[in-house]
């Protein structure tokens, strides 16, 4: 019995098989029966699947892209500020730009840039003409070559670090009606309460490409921007460029370790 059930399901296997067979060679034979309509067929789907890889990778290049250029213009691949200034961006929420704590933080050879930026807020006039604006006090050298901020310069000249002057969004400009050469007050808080009060002549105007920045960003050299704050050798951040984005997550946990809690890395 045994024996007799092994031969019928070895037979039923084999008819299986046959059919299956004879099934391919009637849809190999309908596909060339009209080799035209085949050709086309093929030529479109193999274009389709083109197409569709090639969108996906703009998607992916321009997604990259845009990751790339926020972490240059703003934020860094990590942020190193005074434990509690991410819930509270105070100007008194500062800290000291010491040497000793730059060389804890580039001794990591995938550390390549650390940008130190003093950022706080300012109502900026001329005339009759007021707004609030952000304003970025930075190493011009350091900036530059991390967000090629001198080559948005449209009318004017780059800071230089011992520089008494401001560059102005140009959208801000074009609001405060005013152009290169011409004098910006600046008035806000500075640290612990001091009022920071001062006029500046304006050296250049630059074309920011994050539209809301664009309409309301000043930049001045980071000493000039201490004193103006009364910020003396403080700063809110240290931007951290990498050589490989991917161990974003393995340096942060250096970081926050070497740190400690008086700092919070992001």
């Amino acid at each position: 019995m045994f024996l007799h059930g092994k031969h019928d399901g070895d037979d039923k296997l084999s008819k299986n098989y046959k059919q299956m067979q004879e099934l391919a060679k009637i849809a190999w034979r309908n596909i060339w029966r009209n080799k035209r309509r085949t050709l086309l067929t093929m030529a479109s789907i193999f274009l389709a699947a083109f197409l569709s890889l090639f969108t996906r990778s703009m998607q992916l290049g321009s997604y990259a892209n845009m990751i790339d250029n926020a972490v240059k213009l703003s934020t860094g691949y990590i942020q190193i500020h005074e434990a509690g200034y991410w819930e509270n961006k105070s100007i008194n929420k500062t800290f000291i730009n010491s040497d000793a704590l730059l060389s804890e933080i580039k001794n990591n050879e995938d550390v390549t840039t650390v940008v130190p930026r003093l950022e706080s807020f300012a109502l900026t006039s001329s005339g009759k003409h007021t707004k609030g604006s952000f304003v970025f006090a930075v190493d011009p050298e350091i900036e530059d070559s991390v967000n090629n901020l001198s080559e948005k310069i449209t009318s004017g000249e780059y800071l230089t670090n011992d520089d008494n002057q401001i560059l102005v969004s140009s959208k801000l400009a074009e609001y405060l009606q005013v152009q290169v050469g011409d004098t910006l007050v600046m008035l806000g808080q500075g640290y612990h309460g001091i009022t920071a009060a001062a006029q500046y002549r304006i050296k250049g105007i630059f074309y920011f490409p994050i539209p809301d920045l664009n309409n309301k960003l000043v930049y001045i050299p980071l000493k000039t921007g201490q004193d103006f704050f009364a910020a003396y050798n403080r700063i809110t951040s240290y931007s951290i460029m990498l050589n490989d984005p991917n161990k974003v997550e393995d340096i942060k946990a250096s970081l926050t370790k070497k740190l400690g809690d008086k700092y919070e890395v992001m």
